[in-house]
């Protein structure tokens, strides 16, 4: 038995990165996505509203 690895750092990289991409997107990434959109519609709205109640930036 040795101590050496038997891969290069950049193999391991190659094939974590190859793992990840076959197991496709994890759920957290997800729901931050659907976070971002239903932020991002919320705030046409409330625009909307502020420049229908005359306000300015």
């Amino acid at each position: 038995m040795t101590d050496q690895q038997t891969q290069t750092p950049e193999i391991r990289t190659r094939e974590f990165v190859r793992v990840e991409r076959e197991q496709g997107t994890h759920p957290a990434i997800r729901a931050l996505h659907r976070k971002a959109r239903e932020q991002r519609r919320g705030a046409g709205v409330k625009e909307y509203a502020r420049i229908e109640r005359g306000q300015e930036a």
